[in-house]
């Protein structure tokens, strides 16, 4: 495989991994919300966002904080897998 087959190759993975652990409807959605995202450019609906004002963008806040922020991890010691 090489190049677009390749890429094809890995939406047709991400989609049946999805529906073995979400089912067919939770699948269908966020092969939406992966087409919106990568084939038009915009942002899905589905994904997780994070607003911050300007002032907590400094060397003291480490980027990894952003998963604790945002509820995707419990503490900045959860690992994400």
């Amino acid at each position: 495989m090489r190049g677009a087959e390749i890429n094809d190759a890995k939406v047709v993975l991400a989609n049946e991994t999805t529906t073995l652990a979400h089912g067919a409807e939770a699948a269908g959605r966020r092969a939406e919300t992966a087409r919106r995202t990568f084939v038009e450019g915009s942002i899905g609906g589905d994904l997780p966002t994070l607003d911050l004002p300007g002032s907590n963008w400094s060397a003291a806040f480490p980027p990894s904080s952003c998963f604790t922020r945002s509820g995707l991890a419990a503490s900045n010691g959860e690992r994400a897998v």
